[in-house]
This record gives C-alpha cells, structure tokens and sequence, in this order.
C-alpha cells in the first residue's frame, strides 16, 4: 500500500471513529435531558455505625427476573412514610431485605399491612443486606429517637445468623466489612448504559421462572447440619451474643422486644424443598432444616426474650391455598407471602403491646 493510500485510510478510519464518539455523546446528552432511562442508584450510603444504610430521599427501581417496583425512602433513609409524632402506639420494626420488602410495592409489605390492621403507627427501620449485627446498633439509634411501645425484630433465618462474622468493629466504634464492599449511591449514571441494563433485564424477564431458582447456601446448611463444624457453631454463639445485646438495648429504653423468626422458602414450600434434595443428595441424612428456629429459639427462651417461629403457620398457609409465598428465583416473599406474616403477626403484635391498652 502506497503512503498516500495509507494516509487516506487512516484519515477515514479516524473520522469514522470521531462521528461514532460525537454520535454516541450527542445520544448521551439528549438522553440526560430526557433523564431517560430514569435516574438510578444503588440504594446505599456508607454508615460508619452501621456499615452502611439506606440513602434518605431517595426513589428508583427494583428489578428482578420476577418482578420490577418502585422503591422511595424517607428523609432518614427507611423504606416508609415520613415519621411523625401520632398519638397511640408505635412499633419499630427491624430487619433485613424481608422487612423492607424487596420485591414488592409499598402498601402491599407486610408493614403496611400490619400498620393498618392495627391502626397503629409501624416505623420500618427494614434494610436490605442487614445482619443480626446492625439490630442491637439501629435500635441504639432509633429507639432513642421514636420511643416505641414495642420493638420487633424479623429475623431471617436464611442469613441474619451466618454472616455475622464478615463483620469486625474497629477500635472506633465503627463496623467494616471484611469479605465485601456494598455499592453505594453514585452521584450520576450513563444512561446509554443503563440502556443496555435494561435490554439485559427484558431479556431474563422472559426467561423461565425456574432457571436461578434461589436455594440455601453453604453457611445456612452449615447451620442444619446434625453434626456441627466449628465455624457453625460460632455463627450460633455470636448470634446468641448479639440477641443478648439486642435484649440489653431494650431493657435500656424500657420497650418490650418481641422476635419473629422467618424460616428459608425450603422450609415451606414442598417444591422448594424437592429441589434442594435434587442439589444436595445427602440432604436428610447429613441436614436437620428446623435446626436453626430451634437452636435459636432455645437461645431466645434462656434470655427471656419473646419469640414466635412463623414456620409452621406459613406451612399451613401454602398447603392449604397453594399459592406461592416466595419469589422462586429471588427468595424474598410475595405479595401472598407478606399477607401471610401479617396475618401471624398481627395479633401476637396486639397482644405485646398489652391486648388494647396501647391502641
């Protein structure tokens, strides 16, 4: 090739690759006029008392394979109504990603529900990747705050007692993660990326709702095994150390704690349970899945904490209707599955909070 030629090559290729730039720039621009798609962040900020928390003000998507929701914080960062002072009595509700609701809209969580069943006022401090270790630190700060007549804690029997240990606290008081980071909130997006989000999520939407089925893993199963190893038998024992300082901080505001434990989609769903024997052969003779409500269940009796096992009632619920309580793929509750627990809840809620007399 002649240098002349080459020359014209090259100046074709790089004018090529400079209308591309300019037209994908010029794309960009009008799709941030158009905020198109719609802004959207990880719901996260950094807590250096929590290790981190939901971002106040906030309102974006949620996206599944099974599902797409709107998701709006309050302006202190909790999945709720503004906090107000109301007369009669109040809850703080604690939890993970089962008390904020992932995957479902706002009225339909089991929050809301129980707030209007009980025509009291239901503060969701729920926050999506809390362990048992953020509870004792929130009701710290909350309970301060809102003074609840009673505090209650769903605890996720699924991961609330097996991560507790990716968590160290510093000589500072602060709590780090040593195993992962928690994206949190960006300032700004590309939206032509979140273009090509969006195509990949229109796609797996069509998928087949079995394909990902969420299973248990390997610290729960830790946890059921008959025999212990050593590293379950520390999630237990930090889990009953941090019950005990969750207990403590109760005592302290002088509120009554009362703890819901919310079993794994295998330990309700019979199909779901068929598929976990089809991954682990070995599963009735190495595994014991009632183990963790009962471990800790017999923890919460010796500290005279009260507690209710929400196991068999959903059970019941599934066996009778047939309706699916967890999202197959994701794990997390349905719709169905937050009327559910709401209908346990309620009335043992009631009667905690003295059959009427806070009402």
């Amino acid at each position: 090739m002649s240098a002349s030629k080459r020359r014209r090559t090259i100046f074709a290729a790089a004018v090529a690759l400079l209308a591309t730039a300019l037209s994908l720039a010029g794309a960009e621009l009008l799709l941030r006029v158009a905020d198109y798609p719609p802004s959207g962040f990880s719901p996260w900020i950094r807590s250096e008392a929590l290790g981190f928390r939901l971002a106040p003000g906030i309102r974006t998507r949620m996206r599944g394979p099974e599902y797409d929701i709107e998701v709006a914080t309050n302006s202190l960062g909790m999945r709720d109504d503004e906090v107000v002072a109301a007369d009669g009595a109040s809850v703080l509700l604690l939890g993970d990603s089962f008390a904020m609701g992932y995957g479902v809209e706002r009225p339909r969580i089991f929050a809301d529900l129980l707030e209007r069943e009980l025509a009291v006022n239901v503060i969701n401090a729920g926050t999506g990747g809390y362990e048992l270790i953020q509870q004792p630190r929130m009701l710290a700060e909350l309970g301060r705050r809102f003074r609840p007549d009673l505090v209650v804690y769903v605890l996720y029997l699924g991961n609330d007692l097996a991560q507790n240990d990716e968590w160290e606290v510093r000589s500072d008081s602060s709590l780090h993660n040593r195993v992962r980071e928690y994206p949190v909130r960006q300032a700004s997006e590309i939206k032509l990326a979140s273009l090509a989000r969006n195509f990949v999520y229109g796609i797996r939407k069509g998928r087949s709702e079995k394909e990902g089925e969420w299973l248990p893993f390997e610290g729960y199963l830790g946890l059921c095994e008959r025999t212990l190893g050593e590293e379950a038998a520390g999630d237990y024992e930090l889990a009953d150390s941090l019950l005990a300082e969750l207990a403590s901080e109760s005592r302290r505001l002088d509120v009554p704690l009362l703890v819901l434990l919310l079993p794994y989609r295998s330990m309700v769903e019979p199909e779901a349970l068929a598929s976990l024997a089809r991954t682990v052969p070995d599963l009735e003779t190495r595994y014991d899945l009632s183990r963790p409500a009962r471990e800790i269940g017999a923890r919460l009796a010796a500290r005279d904490i009260a507690y209710f096992d929400v196991t068999p009632f959903l059970v019941e619920e599934h066996r009778r209707d047939a309706v699916p309580l967890y999202f197959p793929i994701d794990g997390h509750l349905t719709e169905a599955g937050h009327e559910a627990v709401a209908r346990f809840a309620g009335p043992r809620i009631r009667e905690a909070l003295g059959g009427g007399r806070h009402l």
